[in-house]
């Protein structure tokens, strides 16, 4: 199961690039839980498709342009942990930015059922059983 997994979340930042948060959000289950911890972008407990949608909204606000490219992805049963590189340009500071987060995600039913986000690659594959 963790490699379907793997495969669904690595289908799911495609449809991202290809068709930003309404494409993604096909791949979540209908209440999505998102957790952004202190210290990162836009911090709190998003719960539902609307609510993550508006707080994906709010943070793409920000950027003049942000990408998102998934480097690694590993798994291990219903759980996946995703390196995203982000790499974009703060609106009207012009700031550029390139950076990297973790994110755990939980599937369940073939759908992402939970996600949170890190800023340390340790704690995300801990977190995930996958500590190295």
């Amino acid at each position: 199961m963790s490699q379907e997994n793997v495969e669904i979340v690595r289908q799911a930042f495609a449809a991202y690039a290809s068709g930003g948060p309404e494409g993604l959000a096909d791949f979540w289950h209908p209440e999505i839980e998102v957790e952004v911890p202190p210290g990162l972008a836009e911090t709190g407990t998003y719960r539902g498709r609307e609510a993550v949608l508006a707080w994906m909204a709010e943070w793409t606000e920000a950027w003049e342009r942000i990408e998102y490219t998934p480097e690694e992805v590993v798994g291990n049963g219903d759980t996946v942990v995703v390196t995203v590189l982000y790499d974009g340009i703060g609106k009207g500071s012009g700031l550029k930015i390139v950076d990297r987060f973790w994110y755990l995600l939980r599937l369940g039913d073939g759908k992402i059922v939970y996600i949170r986000l890190y800023g340390d690659r340790n704690e995300a594959l801990e977190a995930a059983g996958l500590r190295e």
